[in-house]
């Protein structure tokens, strides 16, 4: 039940303190992350994938596609997370 109160209403949780090392991403959409992270494990660390030298390709590659279900997630996630 607590991820579907995230889902539908984000995350009560003050995320300013955190620092958002993926500088691709903006602010707004970094909190939004950290909630998923809080929210679910399945979700755990990727604000750290953002950021990592070696995945930070592959999300940008993903965030520019038209198509982006179509690229594979970096390897910690691309077996964690469904299509759903």
């Amino acid at each position: 039940m607590e991820e579907w109160n995230c889902y539908l209403r984000g995350s009560m949780t003050d995320f300013s303190s955190f620092t958002n090392d993926a500088s691709y991403i903006e602010e707004k959409t970094f909190h939004k992350i950290l909630a998923l992270e809080e929210a679910h494990f399945s979700f755990k660390d990727i604000s750290k994938s953002l950021a990592d030298a070696s995945d930070m390709a592959i999300w940008k590659k993903i965030l520019a596609s038209e198509d982006p279900s179509s690229i594979p997630l970096p390897p910690l996630y691309e077996d964690k997370l469904s299509p759903f």
